[in-house]
């Protein structure tokens, strides 16, 4: 294969860049000077160009790996960040910051490989000995890398987020969120890790900026920095000035934008219309990023909506259990509406429609999203300020409010009207999704002239591991019976009474039974803790089974809940899933897997 190389040399200040980072570069040991070899099936040559290094005026330079990475296959994976936050971080915790200096240049690559990565720079032929930036499977290679490390970090309850070489380390306390620090900088420093001391954070802090945004555990708020605000503000300023603006123009904006939308609320219900024109405008110039296309005003105007939204709606709460202050329940029939507003426990308000006959025969989706809006328009119009849980056992309504929108152009219509009669009185929807059988006021409301309603149970997909029969009765002769099967389904609940989990068994009252059973998604397990923390006036007992997947970042808070003397027993193992889980729970699951996946077991109780 002939592979000229390819051309593309910076001036003024980016070549100077690039000319000492590739000095650095031979200094660190990253590349070797290297003959010239253009016509080798095993070589590759890209370009070298400059990203701007942010918050600076400085360039750092980045092979253009673009052709290359063409010919890789890339896997699916999940990193750690921003989402993991209100899983770990509570009121008054102290807050530290780690920097791994130049990450992806511990990881080295094989020799045979090297010439993969090749480059030319003022007549020099180079090539990368370890990994360089600007590879698309790099994100994933590292985040792998750095799995064990925060597995053993876990280990020894250490509360820690990683995202790719930033590292964020969590303490109740500043002298618990200092020997986090230490015993992460020693473990670090040992397994040959360099460190930036100079971007680190190494004073705990109970406010501090995290992959560009601020985590105040004060007020318990994720917000776009002062700093940050005003250079995205600035960048929409000069945005609206344009007439025409390339793909490649309108992508650095909103890159700018998404990189906010943890901590700005109405995120997603001002960025459609420019995602859809983005989108469009790369059809139409198949794939030209440098076309230029005359801006919509549509476009336009939902960017300007940024200059007020910045300001009025920047901060989110950081929670497992968002707060609200109002409980809006609506639900639709084929013959009407009906809602309930709720303040705390008391129902304040009431409300009931007749449909007419065009309305009856729209979609039931859309009837449930009219319901919505004309039960806030008939209920909420004094409401100012204040957070307002919606409950509706609809899973396209709950999606709307969730998503802030959706692909279904009459539903999207009908719900920025709410959305917006919603923004100007500041007034932040949450939405929840309530079971059929348990909206019963609502659901009687709806159908106040139906004699003869059908039941708006709905068929829910449930969670599917379970265990074998032996094993429960087990966990009964070791903890003693459990009358409440948590997060189950009519096929795997192991006692009569059992919670599904869309009917949210997170929102029972556990104490109102002497002991439960919990073998949830893994997912939920931060809230489970999070919910036996809180029950403080009544005693809530649980027997939690969880996989002892020790590099996730529930793990430490599961081993906090062990008394300290007892800690060197943790955890207590159940068994492998292949032991513990009858044939048909583990049938999807890859035989290797249930041999070396092993299940935990812990009795939690929030009054000890």
């Amino acid at each position: 294969m002939l592979n000229p190389i390819p051309i593309s040399i910076p001036e003024g200040p980016k070549s100077d860049c690039i000319t000492k980072e590739v000095q650095d570069l031979l200094l660190d040991d990253a590349i070797e000077q290297v003959l010239p070899n253009r016509y080798s099936k095993r070589v590759f040559y890209s370009n070298v160009f400059t990203v701007p290094k942010p918050g600076t005026n400085l360039h750092r330079p980045v092979l253009d790996l673009k052709r290359l990475n063409t010919y890789i296959n890339n896997q699916s994976f999940k990193m750690e960040g921003i989402k993991n936050l209100p899983s770990m971080v509570k009121q008054g915790y102290y807050m530290v910051k780690l920097d791994i200096k130049k990450a992806y240049l511990h990881v080295l690559v094989d020799p045979q490989y090297r010439d993969l990565f090749r480059f030319v720079w003022k007549g020099s032929h180079y090539r990368w000995k370890t990994m360089p930036f600007g590879l698309s499977t790099a994100p994933r290679i590292f985040t792998m890398l750095l799995r064990p490390v925060l597995r053993m970090l876990r280990d020894i309850n250490v509360s820690v987020i990683a995202y790719l070489d930033d590292l964020l380390i969590v303490g109740s306390t500043k002298e618990e969120c200092l020997s986090n620090l230490k015993k992460t900088m020693d473990l670090l420093v040992k397994l040959g890790f360099k460190l930036n001391l100079e971007k680190s954070v190494l004073e705990p802090t109970q406010s501090i900026t995290f992959l560009g945004l601020q985590i105040d555990s004060v007020s318990m708020k994720l917000l776009v920095p002062k700093e940050k605000k005003k250079s995205v503000i600035k960048e929409i300023r000069n945005f609206l000035k344009l007439d025409c603006c390339s793909p490649r123009k309108l992508a650095g904006l909103k890159g700018k934008l998404i990189a906010l939308k943890d901590a700005v609320i109405p995120f997603r219900l001002y960025t459609r219309r420019t995602n859809k024109f983005h989108s469009q405008c790369l059809t139409i110039a198949k794939g030209d990023w440098d076309q230029s296309f005359p801006i919509p005003q549509e476009v336009k105007s939902e960017i300007s909506h940024w200059l007020t939204v910045l300001n009025q709606w920047n901060g989110k709460e950081i929670s497992l259990f968002p707060s609200y202050d109002y409980v809006l329940t609506t639900d639709a029939s084929e013959s009407g509406a009906g809602a309930t507003l709720k303040k705390g426990n008391k129902v304040i308000k009431t409300w009931s429609f007749q449909w007419s006959t065009t309305q009856s025969n729209m979609s039931s989706n859309r009837r449930e999203m009219l319901a919505l809006l004309m039960a806030y328009q008939a209920l909420c119009r004094k409401l100012n300020n204040c957070k307002l849980k919606i409950q509706t056992d609809n899973t396209t309504t709950l999606s709307y409010i969730n998503r802030q929108g959706g692909q279904i152009q009459d539903l999207s219509v009908l719900f920025e009207q709410l959305w917006k009669q919603c923004l100007k009185k500041k007034v932040n929807l949450i939405g929840e999704h309530i079971p059929g059988f348990f909206n019963v006021k609502a659901d009687h409301l709806s159908r106040l002239s139906e004699m003869n309603h059908k039941s708006s149970t709905r068929v829910i997909k449930s969670y599917n591991w379970q265990l074998k029969k032996e094993v429960f009765n087990r966990i009964q002769l070791q903890f003693g019976q459990i009358q409440m099967d948590l997060f189950a389904s009519h096929l795997n609940h192991q006692t009569n009474n059992y919670s599904t989990i869309r009917m949210n068994a997170l929102h029972l009252d556990w104490s109102q039974w002497k002991q439960c059973l919990a073998f949830p998604p893994p997912i939920l397990l931060p809230s489970i803790l999070e919910k036996m923390n809180s029950s403080s006036s009544k005693k809530v007992s649980i027997i939690l089974i969880f996989p002892i997947w020790r590099s996730a970042t529930w793990y430490p808070m599961i081993q906090a809940q062990v008394p300290r003397h007892h800690r060197h027993m943790f955890p207590q193992v159940l068994g492998t899933f292949q032991e513990v889980l009858t044939k048909q729970s583990v049938e999807s699951i890859p035989i290797q897997i249930q041999q070396r996946w092993k299940l935990g077991i812990i009795q939690l109780s929030n009054l000890m």
